[in-house]
């Protein structure tokens, strides 16, 4: 099992680089809609100053993140103020296959619980059919759809803790 580290504000452009790299994937999906993901990605550390974002590292740099919202900082747009949620899960091409999107996910799951959420939430496209089905084998459950955006339909799931 690899070490999670909490990243800090040193770590922005290694995180803006490895979410590039991860979203990458979705870019011929988005077709034009892609250079507003690709051009955001690198702001998301400073965009989302409510989360703490937490890493693991490998030999080569970052080989996967998140960003998550503790109870009382979700966005209250996508997700109830009281929820803790996570978003901007993202591994880095080369460390795929290792379990870290579970691992993060777990992480963040137990960090919501030590704070007492009820519910931690994350939202996901139809593009990220392997998200999806690891949420989904979690336990989160869809719990509503949310507006398109970047040309693709988005659901906010939820899990019940």
């Amino acid at each position: 099992m690899s070490t999670i580290e909490h990243l800090t504000a040193a770590d922005h452009a290694a995180v803006g680089c490895l979410l590039r790299n991860a979203y990458a994937d979705y870019a011929e999906r988005m077709g034009s809609e892609w250079p507003r993901l690709r051009d955001g990605l690198p702001r998301a550390a400073t965009r989302l100053a409510n989360a703490e974002i937490a890493g693991v590292r490998g030999a080569s740099g970052l080989d996967a993140v998140v960003f998550y919202f503790a109870p009382g900082k979700s966005d209250g747009v996508i997700f109830p103020c009281d929820w803790a949620s996570l978003r901007l899960l993202g591994v880095a091409q080369a460390a795929r296959g290792r379990g870290l999107s579970r691992q993060l996910t777990e992480w963040c799951i137990a960090r919501a619980r030590d704070q007492g959420a009820t519910r931690i939430g994350l939202h996901t496209s139809e593009a990220m059919t392997t998200a999806r089905g690891l949420y989904e084998r979690m336990g989160f459950v869809v719990d509503g759809d949310l507006p398109m955006n970047f040309g693709l339909r988005y659901w906010r799931f939820r899990l019940d803790l």
